[in-house]
């Protein structure tokens, strides 16, 4: 069996400017007259059939955004540690924009090489990953699936080479957020309710000291980062709860509201409180208010007591960003660098436990149909909201060009001419994988009228039966029309291939919300692998299930895809993916 490669996607020569990548030309046939007109009879009119162009979309934006605002799964920052040797002492080391580190790549969710490094120390590794009696928690909502953050350390760690004037002391570890399965879909309005905890590392300076927060022997904040993990004062343990007093630790709070696509947030302590004590249950340390971007969200950190000069949450910070995971946006996590460069900040927060999202809508789609022998796998790739990104086992591979080779993979993307969405293939030695990523059409943008709307595109498809078929490589010849009525919720199809009289598939399917539903099949009596083999031709029949969505500004896009593996009832097996652009008449 041959792997199928694709090597080229849109040939832009005069002749093939409107037709490539299917947009912007005519894919119409010839005019043939139904009967030849008889002597001294007057030839009937013909009317010239219709030419179509793209329809005008509205660019899409590019944000220039800074390192504390580049999206990932998630980040961590290595707890500083200043070298205290007499001859090379350090007097600062401030908190650094650079310093974070991008987690990224591993699915599992407690696993990442930073925590490796630290179990190699010598010492009782002390982490945030649980949320037991003497952690940080709030109550009722503390069944993370999604999310990981706080810390994890080893103490008293030394690194003292005096052949080269070193001499540290404290713990080594990091602080950290990771979050696993970015959402692809959020609720669709109102306001929900998150909680969850935070954790914090400051700088380390000469002489430095924070007597709010117990900085001990003074050490902390001075030779070492001041971590939450030990900061005085704190209630952790049930036993020591006054009344009305449920959460425990450093704890977070958000609302946020999916309609107009803002978060507001608030940081607390929880104080442990005794004869010596203020009756003070909580103390807010920042207020933080974010605007949402798709599966991410970025805004400010401001800083509530700026006067006191016993902690160090006096600056606030323009970097705060995060992101939602689960599959409709069951968790979030985030961080942030304070102003001053003397706080780093991570936090995570949940739906209270048990919560069910009914009321959710696709915001994005991203996924992949790996080949596996005959059998295609489809599963969900990360994304954060940039479909000009293609994000595969933790490599970025940018899809600003047709022909990609970078970063170890090989892809073909289409289209030029679609701005929301990009599909193809790609693999590392041969393109035998399909993807699709798309910004979808917001649930308000979604058209309503009972007309007629056509979407001319193209399509990548790989057939297997015994030998196997694949889509040509000259784009221009894997034609893909759709007429949709947003008002009847109905959308058909036709995939079309070179050299063949009669669509490859053809697609029928149901409009639900900002995506649609519905079955690809081959033609009644199958598709011919191979029609020059006269002898030998190999006939398959498909139907398969085919799955998509509308992206852009008014639906002005469309794709999806349908993959199946030995078919009950049928033979041979598919993969394709396609997309498509509405069409306007030309005037």
């Amino acid at each position: 069996m041959r792997n199928f490669v694709k090597k080229g996607i849109c040939i832009f020569t005069p002749a093939l400017l409107l037709s490539a990548c299917g947009g912007g030309g005519s894919f119409n046939l010839d005019m043939v007259e139904s009967a030849k007109p008889q002597p001294n009879q007057p030839k009937p009119e013909l009317k010239p059939e219709p030419k179509y162009q793209d329809e005008a979309t509205k660019k899409r934006k590019t944000e220039d955004l800074n390192a504390m605002q580049e999206p990932e799964l998630g980040f961590a920052m290595q707890i500083k540690r200043r070298n205290n040797h007499p001859r090379n002492k350090e007097e600062h080391v401030p908190l650094l924009a650079e310093d974070t580190i991008k987690l990224n790549g591993e699915t599992e969710l407690d696993n990442f090489k930073q925590r490796e490094e630290v179990q190699k120390k010598n010492g009782e590794e002390i982490h945030s990953f649980d949320f037991s009696d003497g952690k940080s928690r709030a109550t009722g909502y503390t069944d993370f699936k999604y999310v990981r953050l706080g810390y994890f350390l080893k103490n008293a760690v030394s690194e003292i080479d005096f052949s080269k004037n070193i001499y540290k002391n404290g713990p080594f570890g990091y602080v950290f957020y990771k979050g696993i399965n970015p959402s692809q879909s959020l609720p669709a309005t109102g306001t929900v309710k998150y909680k969850g905890t935070w954790a914090y590392m400051t700088d380390a300076k000469n002489g430095q000291r924070f007597d709010t927060i117990g900085t001990g022997s003074g050490y902390a904040a001075n030779r070492y980062s001041a971590l939450s993990y030990n900061e005085e004062g704190v209630l952790y343990n049930q036993n020591e709860a006054k009344k009305g007093q449920t959460d425990f630790g450093l704890t977070s709070e958000f609302t946020v509201d999916f309609a107009n696509k803002t978060m507001k947030g608030q940081l607390y302590r929880n104080n442990r409180i005794n004869d010596n004590t203020a009756n003070i249950p909580q103390t807010k340390r920042y207020d933080l208010s974010a605007t949402l971007h798709g599966n991410r969200f970025r805004g400010k950190a401001i800083a509530t007591d700026k006067s006191a000069s016993g902690h160090p949450f006096t600056a606030d910070s323009d970097s705060m960003e995060g992101g939602f995971y689960g599959d409709s946006g069951e968790e979030l996590a985030g961080k942030f660098l304070s102003n001053d460069k003397k706080v780093f900040a991570v936090f995570g927060a949940k739906q209270k436990d048990g919560t069910t999202n009914t009321n959710v809508q696709a915001i994005l789609d991203s996924y992949k149909i790996d080949k596996n022998g005959s059998n295609f796998i489809q599963s969900k790739l990360v994304n954060f909201g940039n479909i000009k990104k293609l994000i595969v086992d933790g490599i970025e591979i940018p899809l600003d060009d047709n022909h990609v080779e970078k970063n170890g993979f090989k892809a073909t993307v289409c289209c030029n001419n679609l701005e929301y969405i990009k599909f193809g293939t790609f693999g590392k030695t041969e393109e035998n994988s399909m993807f699709l990523s798309g910004e979808r059409t917001p649930l308000s943008d979604i058209p309503v009228e009972d007309k007629e709307a056509l979407y001319r595109g193209s399509w990548f498809g790989h057939i297997v039966n015994g030998t196997s078929w694949t889509t040509d490589t000259n784009m221009a010849n894997n034609q893909a029309e759709f007429k949709v009525n947003f008002g009847k919720k109905t959308l058909t199809g036709e995939l079309k291939a070179k050299d063949r009289m009669q669509p490859v598939f053809t697609i029928n399917a149901t409009i639900e919300g900002n995506g649609f539903s519905g079955m690809a099949k081959t033609a009644d009596q199958g598709f011919t692998l191979d029609p020059k083999n006269q002898l030998n031709s190999q006939n398959t029949k498909i139907h398969a299930p085919v799955n998509g969505g509308f992206y852009g500004n008014n639906a002005s896009e469309l794709g999806g895809s349908f993959h199946g593996n030995s078919l009950t009832g049928e033979s041979g097996a598919v993969s394709a993916v396609f997309g498509a652009k509405r069409q306007q008449l030309v005037k």
